[in-house]
């Protein structure tokens, strides 16, 4: 019986913006485990990844004795380009990294409220 190689998806290395390697992103259970998060591919996956680092937190309980309360400071207003997620996310075309914004848009995770322009992004 001859023993055939069974060829394996590389697994993708994030290229988030993080210097500090300690950092992670953490999501509900709910939101895994979910029909809508179920119907995300890879690349959906690693925008909503990207976005959630570019969120910033701070902590506003700095006593040592109560535990700690984190808040998003820019209040999940983020502005990213698209040459940005692309970098960031491993994605080749254009055309793709708006098919996956648009499908994030669709199912609820994300939502534009401004609208960018020539060197404004969205």
């Amino acid at each position: 019986m001859q023993n055939k190689e069974v060829k394996k998806r590389p697994i993708p290395k994030p290229k988030y913006p993080m210097e500090d390697k300690r950092k992670f992103i953490q999501f509900p259970y709910f939101l895994v485990e979910s029909v809508a998060f179920n119907k995300l591919n890879m690349s959906c996956i690693r925008i909503l990844h990207c976005m959630y680092a570019h969120l910033t937190w701070e902590n506003h309980e700095p006593n040592k004795r109560k535990p700690p309360i984190w808040v998003c400071t820019n209040n999940g207003k983020i502005s990213l380009a698209t040459s940005t997620i692309m970098k960031e996310c491993d994605i080749k075309s254009k055309e793709s990294a708006f098919q996956n914004r648009n499908l994030l848009i669709e199912l609820g995770f994300i939502r534009i409220t401004q609208e960018g322009t020539y060197k404004i992004a969205h």
